[in-house]
This record gives C-alpha cells, sequence and structure tokens, in this order.
C-alpha cells in the first residue's frame, strides 16, 4: 500500500473553487489514510508471508496432497505467499524512506523487475479469487454426485493441478493485455528536491520511465478501458458466486447428515460441530466479499473515469486502503485449516513434532456404511478448508 500523492493528480478544474477544495480535501484525507494503514499492511504481509509459508509446507505433504480440493489450496497458498511478499517488499520502502521526493530513481534492471513483479501480482490476485471459486465448486460437485463414480475423477489431485495450469494461462492472458503495452525509455535525469539534504550541489542521476508501445499508443485510452471493466467483473463475480456455492455446499452436507443418521446413531457433540463450521462458511464468505468484492466494482467504475485524473486518483486511493481486508484474509488461509481440520492438524503433528502415524483396528458395523461415513467426514474437513477463500 504505498502511499500515493494524490493531491499532485488532482485534476478538478471543471467545478467551481469550492467543489474543487472539497474534493482536495478528500484526496488528502484518502492519502494520510493511506500512510496510516501502511504501517499495519507491512505488519499483516510479514505475518501472512511466515504464515503462509508453514501453510505450503503441511498442504505440499504427500498426505494433504490426495485431493483435488487440496491440490488448489496449494495453488491458492502460492498466491497469497507471493502476494504478500510484495506488499511487505513495497510497504518497506515507504516505512525506511517515508519522503518519497528524495528516493533515487530505480535503475533498469530494477524497473524492469519491479514491472514484472506487479504484473505477476496483478496475475496472482485474480487466480487466487478464482481458485477459490473453483475449489468451492469441485467440491459441490463430489459431494452432489457422492455415489455415482463418473464423478471421481474430479476428486484426484491431476484434475487439480489441471484447474491451476488453465485457470492460470488464462488470468495471464488478462494481465499480459494490460502490462504488455508498456516500455521503458529513459527520460530526463533525476533531481532531487531542494529539501533532499543527503545529495551533493547540483546532483543528477541517470532516470527512466515507462511509456506506451506503439501498438497500444493509438488507442491507449480504449485498452485502458477494456482492461479496467474486465478486470473489474472477474472481480466482482467470484464475491457474487461464491456465498451462492457456500449456500449450496452447506444444504448438501446437510442433506447428507440426514442420510447419515439414518443409517448410524448420531453421536453427541455432532450438532455443535455442524453450527460451527457452518458459522465458519458465513464468516469467510463475507470476509471474501469485503476483500474482492467493493475492489471488483470500484475497478470497474474506474473504466468510465479514465477521462478524470482527479476522481480517478479518489478510486485509486480506495483501492489501496481496501487492500488491507486482502492481506487479512490472505493471513487467515493458514489459521482456518489448521482450527477446522483434522487431516491439516495431524499432519503438522506429524511434520514438526515426530508423531508417528499408528495403525488403528477399526471394527465396521454391518449396518453402516463405510463409504458414506468417511465421505461425510472428508466433506466436513473440506468444506471448513473451501470457507477461509476463495484469495483475496
Amino acid at each position: 500500500m504505498a502511499a500515493t500523492v494524490l493531491s499532485e493528480f488532482a485534476d478538478f478544474n471543471e467545478y467551481s473553487n469550492a467543489t474543487r477544495d472539497r474534493l482536495v480535501a478528500v484526496l488528502n484525507f484518502i492519502e494520510k489514510a493511506v500512510q496510516t494503514l501502511g504501517t499495519w499492511e507491512f505488519g499483516l504481509a510479514v505475518i501472512g508471508s511466515v504464515l503462509n509459508v508453514f501453510h505450503l509446507i503441511i498442504l505440499t505433504r504427500k498426505p494433504m496432497r490426495s485431493s483435488s480440493t487440496n491440490v488448489l489450496m496449494i495453488g491458492i497458498g502460492a498466491c497469497d505467499l507471493f502476494i504478500m511478499v510484495f506488499c511487505g517488499y513495497a510497504e518497506l520502502e515507504e516505512l525506511v524512506n517515508p519522503d518519497y521526493e528524495c528516493w533515487t530513481p530505480s535503475s533498469y534492471l530494477k524497473l524492469v523487475l519491479d514491472l514484472w513483479a506487479s504484473a505477476l501480482k496483478d496475475d496472482l490476485r485474480r487466480l487466487s479469487a478464482w481458485l477459490g471459486v473453483l475449489m468451492a465448486t469441485v467440491r459441490f460437485l463430489i459431494v452432489k454426485n457422492s455415489l455415482n463414480p463418473r464423478w471421481d475423477r474430479l476428486s484426484q489431485p491431476p484434475f487439480g493441478w489441471k484447474l491451476i495450469l488453465i485457470s492460470l494461462v488464462f488470468s495471464s492472458f488478462i494481465s499480459m493485455f494490460y502490462w504488455a503495452r508498456l516500455e521503458i525509455i529513459e527520460i530526463d535525469p533525476w533531481i532531487p528536491a531542494q529539501h533532499c539534504s543527503n545529495f551533493p550541489a547540483n546532483y543528477t542521476e541517470q532516470q527512466f520511465g515507462l511509456i506506451n508501445n506503439d501498438l497500444f499508443l493509438k488507442n491507449d485510452l480504449l485498452a485502458l478501458q477494456i482492461f479496467l471493466f474486465t478486470d473489474g467483473t472477474l472481480k466482482i463475480i467470484p464475491a457474487a458466486v461464491f456465498p451462492i456455492l457456500t449456500f449450496l455446499l452447506i444444504r448438501e452436507l446437510k442433506s447428507a447428515e440426514v442420510s447419515r443418521r439414518k443409517i448410524s446413531v448420531a453421536q453427541k457433540g455432532d450438532s455443535a460441530k455442524k453450527d460451527h463450521t457452518t458459522n465458519l462458511v458465513i464468516l469467510m464468505t463475507v470476509t471474501f466479499m469485503i476483500a474482492e468484492g467493493p475492489l471488483g466494482m470500484i475497478y470497474v467504475f474506474q473504466g468510465f473515469l479514465t477521462t478524470k485524473p482527479g476522481f480517478l486518483a479518489i478510486t485509486t486511493g480506495i483501492t489501496d486502503l481496501l487492500n488491507i481486508f486482502v492481506a487479512i484474509n490472505a493471513t487467515t488461509h493458514c489459521v482456518i485449516c489448521l482450527t477446522m481440520s483434522s487431516q491439516y492438524r495431524n499432519c503438522v503433528r506429524r511434520t514438526f513434532c515426530c508423531v508417528k502415524e499408528q495403525k488403528k483396528t477399526v471394527t465396521v458395523s454391518p449396518k453402516v456404511s463405510v463409504g458414506s461415513a468417511a465421505s461425510l467426514k472428508n466433506v466436513v474437513i473440506s468444506v471448513a478448508c473451501v470457507a477461509n477463500h476463495p484469495k483475496t
């Protein structure tokens, strides 16, 4: 959430002086809020990076790579890890030297790396949300068609890897449409501001900048509008679809619970566990909608404001503020799986606590369907993890 000097980009000349002053005041307020939340986002980025490293270590263990749902969670965790690292890096520069006017210009290599990192972050933000939707969709289809062997392949790990690959290609194409229009050129030498005291007199430094290449130069405004509309829509769709899928999953779980009780005696405490899972699903649905839904609407709205730099500055500042919810959402995934999934907790114990897995003898009642009971247990665990995401 690097702070942007919004007031410098404001352009409200078409309004009266009183209206212009109010709009500039709004811009300055947003700028201060962005700077204040920057410290909090840096802390969340550090915590989120550590937790997601731990999360990926567990998810990539062999026992956890046994289903397409967990494979999709690996993809989501990898996206979250990169996003948190990128946010932490951007905020670290801001915290080390808050006066951007005294920042020395980036070298050509650093500018190239920053450009690719920004494109990759945009790509993975979109990918993370859609992997969450796909994970919920796959789980719903598996639960709904649990008695149909033809649907078994949806639960296999290769199917999850295929979904990740297809989604990555699609998301990368959208990002390349926007970022490929930029090229790096050398511009006027950089001169530090007068209040920067760490530079000798008449100091200058080579400086590079970004321009639109010839392919997009004639239709740059149209290309920007298409990207904002497309990207915004692709962010709104997961926020709208995920609650629907969550509702359908809960309904299928209740149906499975009714079927299970017809063939076995319900254990005490099942109801509390069911209520806890349902509450978790609802909570994570709200969290995801807050993290991604408003951002999508703002991106679509920006498509109508490409000729109004002042309002573009306002909406850009708002997106910077909303990024704090994305960081919170990405930070909670590990905690939620650790809390709700016994398979996840057992894998943690085996990985870090040197606990050997003990073989247990299971006595099967002839009136109980082992496949149905095991399937129900896996569904409850999976939905608990599905509820934490799709990425934001």
